[in-house]
């Protein structure tokens, strides 16, 4: 029976026009489509075919898989574990009053605000700043979604860095723009360079000049800049030794009329607590040209609050609290109790989040280098954390399996200079398995990798397109670490062994 025979006339028509809701996504979301049904552009094409290919096209009819349950490396979860304490409380505090029978202001609380203000300004948040510049979403995502909606009119351009987060990529062309990429490269060490920046934008302006939304009163043309520092999925940071780079950035944005998009959402998780990631509205310059999103999912055992701050001038906020209003009419009292416990100025909250991170930050660092022992070898890890490492992967196995785990993997390494700074990712290259045939399927690309990666073990890991890789040599798929230790150890090596057998292979 066609599956559309056990709905009704009404759903039928539903179905006529969303034909992709008849497909089962397991993981993603639909990409969705442009407003006028034209195609994605061909940059986001290649993004959109990273996560088809991900989520439908990764195994085939003839697998024979060796493991009951697919074994990924490839989730977006942080490390499993206890909320933050302050965040804890301040869900307590609220539970035993009775503030939630009320509904919360559309403007946010004020004395929620208030809290978070001192916060930004601990940080190094400059320039005058009131509760007009501090808005609330129900997540990063919800702030840059909204963002998106008033920034964008038919044709503007949102420019991402690439590799970037790839979900964030569809957003502008769900609202009629077009996404673009600023591809990094591994000479400039994975950062921005503003010198490539400034180009990428000229040319993309002079090409909207002719472009065909361009209409008597409206030429479209690069609005924002996207970037996450630290970025995901480079794990790359822009801390205090960048500040002069990002000033030129910033100045280049300003210049240029581009509103500079700063996403904070993996800032506590740097590795060197000496020297976090900057933000761009702490350093001089004409502050009404930076959005700063941050939020509690990644860092603060509070994923499932979904909670996120934007951090605008007042034009902005009130833009985006108007988008927010219409669709959920006002974000979570409790979510905004939240974020102010998280981002809290004072002296106690120092000392929680001192105590919660050494912990936190400690069991990022043993995964981190477990995955680049196997990938590249012991003698690549820190020499002070090397005993651990060592210990780690050897629990449980022979001398033997032991030195061969040690000793890396022929076939894959940890993408050149993209060692992670921050984060639970790691961005793996495959090149040297290019033209390798095994098994009947050939590693021409990332997704016939990930293909072969897939079709014994079930492994799971994200394709570079789907981050917004755009150069074909670059076989790159990206890993997650979060998960428990002898978990992640257990796929690496299955990771290992797939990667060699290949390796091996004509």
């Amino acid at each position: 029976m066609n599956i559309r025979d056990r709905f009704s006339a009404a759903t039928e028509r539903i179905c006529r026009f969303h034909r992709e809701l008849t497909v089962n996504a397991v993981t993603f979301t639909d990409c969705g489509t442009r407003p006028d049904g034209t195609p994605f552009c061909p940059e986001l094409f290649r993004v959109k075919q990273g996560y088809d290919f991900f989520e439908f096209g990764i195994s085939a009819p003839h697998d024979v898989y060796l493991t009951e349950h697919e074994n990924s490396l490839a989730t977006g979860n942080p490390l499993y574990g206890a909320m933050y304490p302050p965040a804890r409380e301040a869900v307590r505090r609220m539970c035993e009053t009775p503030e939630l029978s009320k509904y919360p202001l559309r403007n946010g609380d004020p004395e929620c605000k208030d809290q978070i203000l001192e916060y930004l300004k601990q940080i190094g948040f400059c320039g005058e700043m009131h509760e007009e510049n501090v808005g609330f979403a129900f997540s990063t995502t919800h702030a840059f979604a909204a963002l998106i909606k008033l920034i964008v009119q038919p044709g503007d351009v949102v420019l991402f860095t690439a590799p970037t987060y790839g979900i964030f990529a569809f957003i502008p062309e769900r609202e009629g723009g077009i996404t673009k990429f600023l591809q990094l490269r591994e000479e400039d060490d994975w950062q921005i360079s503003p010198s490539a920046l400034k180009a990428r934008i000229r040319e993309l302006n002079a090409e909207l000049l002719h472009a065909p939304h361009k209409t008597e009163t409206h030429t479209p043309r690069v609005v924002a800049f996207f970037q996450s520092n630290p970025c995901n999925p480079t794990g790359r940071v822009m801390g205090k030794n960048d500040t002069a780079r990002m000033q030129e950035i910033l100045d280049i944005c300003r210049a240029e009329g581009v509103l500079y998009i700063d996403d904070l959402i993996y800032r506590d998780l740097g590795y060197d607590r000496e020297n976090p990631a900057v933000p761009m509205a702490s350093l001089d310059g004409d502050h009404s040209n930076v959005v700063s999103l941050l939020g509690i999912s990644k860092a603060y055992g509070a994923a499932g609050l979904r909670a996120g701050i934007i951090v605008a001038n007042e034009i902005i906020i009130a833009g985006v609290r108007n988008y927010i209003a219409w669709n959920t009419d006002s974000t979570s009292y409790l979510n905004m109790k939240v974020l102010a416990a998280v981002y809290n100025a004072g002296a106690e909250n120092r000392q929680a989040y001192e105590a919660y991170f050494s912990q936190i930050m400690a069991g990022y660092r043993e995964r981190l280098n477990i995955v680049r022992c196997i990938a590249d070898g012991l003698d690549t890890v820190p020499e002070p954390e090397q005993p651990r490492t060592r210990a780690l992967i050897a629990a449980g196995r022979s001398e033997a399996e032991t030195a061969e785990l040690l000793r890396g993997t022929r076939g894959m390494r940890i993408l050149p200079g993209c060692v992670p700074e921050a984060g639970f990712f790691a961005l793996l290259d495959f090149r040297a398995l290019a033209g390798k045939t095994c098994d009947g399927i050939t590693v021409t690309d990332d997704l016939s990798l990930i293909r072969y990666l897939y079709h014994r073990y079930q492994l799971k890991l994200l394709p570079g397109r789907a981050m917004g890789m755009q150069d074909p040599r670059h076989i790159v798929a990206r890993v997650s670490f979060s998960m428990e230790i002898p978990e992640l150890i257990e796929r690496m090596i299955l990771l290992k062994e797939e990667a060699e057998r290949l390796y091996e292979c004509e």
